[in-house]
């Protein structure tokens, strides 16, 4: 009787352990989208809440050397990103989305609080409904994925940003 208690024992202890070990698909690791789909799904997102072409995300891509003066980045401390703005300077909307290479998000955190400074410097005696949206300014981390967004509709910018990178 002892043998087969024991024997019961070690396999219920066995199960449990293999168990513990399995997971299902997807459940312990991190998204991994590409930022030019979350910038389409933002896109998207927006079309279909708001309605109209024209209130999709700025229009304008910023490239290396934009991103470099205007966020004071490295862009090297990116693998990937998506700096967009408007055409013409009298919107303070903007959205910045960015996977940054392991070990550099502090530098990028930086970066964008520098932006954000300037923006709010850049705004505050200029327009006071685009100044109110700098204020309301957020910025985003999840991994090794960032977003930085100036937008009467950041919750909604925000909420795809999660949806795709947590």
């Amino acid at each position: 009787m002892k043998k087969i208690t024991a024997l019961t024992l070690l396999v219920i202890m066995c199960m449990g352990l293999f168990a513990g070990c399995s997971s299902e698909e997807g459940t312990a690791s991190t998204k991994n989208p590409v930022v030019s789909d979350i910038v389409t799904a933002i896109d998207e997102k927006l079309v279909e809440n708001v309605g109209g072409e024209e209130n999709m995300i700025a229009k304008m891509e910023g490239d290396d050397e934009m991103t470099a003066t205007f966020y004071y980045l490295n862009t090297e401390d990116l693998e990937s990103y998506s700096l967009k703005f408007p055409m013409i300077n009298v919107k303070a909307e903007e959205v910045f989305v960015a996977k940054v290479k392991d070990g550099k998000m502090d530098a990028v955190k930086e970066g964008i609080e520098k932006r954000q400074a300037d923006l709010d410097a850049q705004w505050k005696q200029y327009l006071p409904d685009q100044y109110e949206l700098v204020e309301k300014a957020q910025t985003v981390v999840n991994g090794n994925y960032v977003l930085f967004v100036v937008s009467e509709h950041a919750d909604d910018i925000v909420g795809v940003f999660n949806e795709m990178t947590k």
